[in-house]
């Protein structure tokens, strides 16, 4: 087996995972290529959603603006975060130093909380449209603040680990970095379970939201009406992208918070995987988008062909089109 130090000395000084677990040589080249392949899908793949939203006027909405500062995140995860990553695992080694490391952790964790907050709030906002019936009508100076609050919690939460000894450190298996969550540090130790409960906590308000979005929804099927059918159909897509996110940081947060540091050792590949996983996360929404609304499908590939917007009828509706007819028969056409 090809293994590798896992101690990398800089000039800034030392780096070292709280405890060492060694990957072969042909599993390195393995998690670089997958890395490599990830970060290009997910950053061209969230380019052209980002530029879908922006030619088309017809995605204006509250919830589709949330969407565009979900795009902007993962394309910052995408192309500040991922080339490093995988640099490090071709070279079997993380190649970037102690401030590199610092550098890439803050980054790390500055677009990936500003995606479980932006997910919070897109949960609270199908909440209120499809329960308390606001306006589902944008408001430019509230969702400034709302998406402005989400980078600002982000950026809170990544510059306090910047207050600790060793604000970020490597991973286990040598070449990406993150909190240092098994560090026997007091304040290191607040901060963790400060992190994890906060965490969790946007994840209840998420649950909340949705469980209370479906209760609703069942005594929406009794009235029929094109804006109950647009709204619990944006909500459905909502909902399916916050499982997709839980799904995929899900096994990192446990393994994080637990520090299976034996079970590692044991299987070497284990303290990956769950890294890997959560690094998926950032390519997975515009194929969700596609698979999900064929509106977006459309829009998608016209935007990748650079054809201009076609003016059918049954996708005039922005987020979600809805055709109800005469008496009681609904079409919809997500």
């Amino acid at each position: 087996m090809n293994c590798c130090n896992l101690e990398i000395n800089s000039t800034s000084g030392s780096l070292s995972s709280h405890f060492k677990v060694f990957l072969s040589g042909d599993e390195y080249t393995g998690l670089g290529v997958y890395l490599l392949l990830t970060g290009m899908f997910g950053f061209f793949g969230n380019i052209v959603a980002l530029v879908m939203f922006v030619r088309d006027n017809q995605f204006r909405s509250t919830v589709d603006m949330l969407l565009v500062n979900l795009a902007f995140a993962d394309i910052g995860m995408c192309g500040l975060c991922f080339p490093f990553v995988s640099a490090s695992n071709f070279a079997q080694r993380w190649l970037f130093g102690e401030s590199g490391c610092t550098a890439y952790g803050f980054a790390g964790f500055l677009f990936g909380n500003t995606t479980i907050f932006t997910l919070s709030a897109i949960s609270v906002q199908r909440y209120l449209v499809v329960c308390k019936r606001w306006p589902n009508v944008r408001n430019i100076n509230t969702l400034v603040t709302v998406v402005m609050t989400t980078w600002f919690q982000a950026l809170l939460w990544s510059s306090l680990p910047l207050l600790l000894p060793k604000p970020y450190d490597l991973e286990p298996f040598g070449t990406s970095c993150t909190v240092s969550w098994a560090s026997d540090h007091h304040g290191t130790k607040i901060f963790v379970r400060s992190l994890v409960a906060w965490v969790t906590l946007h994840f209840l308000v998420m649950a909340f939201c949705y469980t209370h979005i479906y209760v609703c929804s069942r005594r929406a099927l009794t009235k029929v009406s094109s804006r109950s059918y647009q709204d619990l159909l944006v909500s459905k897509i909502c909902f399916i992208l916050v499982t997709a996110f839980a799904i995929c940081w899900s096994p990192y947060m446990i393994l994080s918070s637990l520090s299976l540091s034996s079970l590692s050792e044991a299987w070497p590949l284990l303290s990956a995987l769950p890294v890997m996983m959560a690094k998926l996360s950032s390519c997975v929404n515009p194929v969700l988008y596609i698979l999900v609304s064929r509106r977006f499908r459309q829009r998608y590939l016209e935007t990748i062909t650079c054809r201009r917007r076609t003016d059918s009828k049954d996708l005039g509706v922005p987020s979600i089109h809805v055709n109800v007819t005469s008496g009681s028969n609904v079409t919809v056409i997500p």
